[in-house]
C-alpha cells in the first residue's frame, strides 16, 4: 500500500511539473528591464515617423535609454490625449493648481526588435514646484522581432522635479524572448 501511495504521489508531482512546463512554454520567457533614460528632444509637430502605421501625431518626446533595453524611446502624443482633470469633472486634490491626465503611445527601438506600449497617467503639477517625483507606467502591447506578441510593463520614474531624466524598471514576457539575464546589454 505504501508503494502504491508513493507511486501515486510521484505521478501527481510529475503531472504538476509537466503542467508548469507547459505554462512556461506558452508564455515564453521574460526579460527584466532596468536602466535609465534621458530626454533628448521634443517635437511639436512630431517629425519622427510612427513605426506602426501612417498616423500623424501632434508631438513626440524622444529619449535615449541605457541599460538592458538600449535604444531610442519615442513617446507619441495627440493634442486631445492630455487634459486638466478638473475640466472634465474628475476629482482633484484640494489646492491642486492642475492635475493633468496624459496618454502616450510608446515605442522602444532596440537592436532585437521594437517594443510597443500604451502609457496613461495623471500627475499634479505641484511636483515641479516641490522637487517631487512621479511615475509613468506603460503597458506593453506587443512589438516586432523578439518582442512580437510580447506583454508586460515598464515604469519610468522621475524625481527632483525633472522630467528629463528617468529610471526604468519593468518586465517583458513573450514567446520569442530568449532567456536574457539582467546583465545582458539589450
Amino acid at each position: 500500500m505504501r508503494i502504491g501511495a508513493l507511486c501515486s504521489g510521484l505521478f501527481v508531482v510529475l503531472l504538476l511539473a509537466l503542467a508548469s512546463a507547459a505554462v512556461g512554454d506558452q508564455t515564453g520567457r521574460c526579460q527584466e528591464v532596468r536602466g535609465h533614460a534621458v530626454l533628448k528632444a521634443t517635437q511639436f509637430p512630431c517629425l519622427t515617423e510612427n513605426v506602426v502605421d501612417d498616423t500623424v501625431f501632434d508631438g513626440c518626446y524622444i529619449s535615449m535609454v541605457k541599460g538592458n533595453l538600449k535604444g531610442p524611446w519615442i513617446s507619441f502624443v495627440q493634442d486631445d490625449w492630455g487634459f486638466d482633470l478638473a475640466t472634465v469633472g474628475a476629482p482633484v486634490p484640494d489646492g491642486s493648481p492642475a492635475t493633468w491626465y496624459n496618454r502616450e503611445f510608446e515605442v522602444f527601438e532596440t537592436k532585437h526588435g521594437v517594443v510597443y506600449g500604451d502609457a496613461q497617467f495623471a500627475f499634479d503639477f505641484r511636483i515641479f514646484d516641490s522637487d517631487g517625483g512621479g511615475a509613468i507606467p506603460t503597458i506593453i502591447t506587443g512589438g516586432s522581432g523578439i518582442y512580437e506578441d510580447a506583454m508586460g510593463w515598464i515604469v519610468a520614474t522621475f524625481k527632483d522635479g525633472s522630467i528629463e531624466t528617468f529610471h526604468i524598471r519593468g518586465r517583458i514576457c513573450g514567446p520569442n524572448i530568449p532567456g536574457y539575464s539582467d546583465d545582458d546589454d539589450d
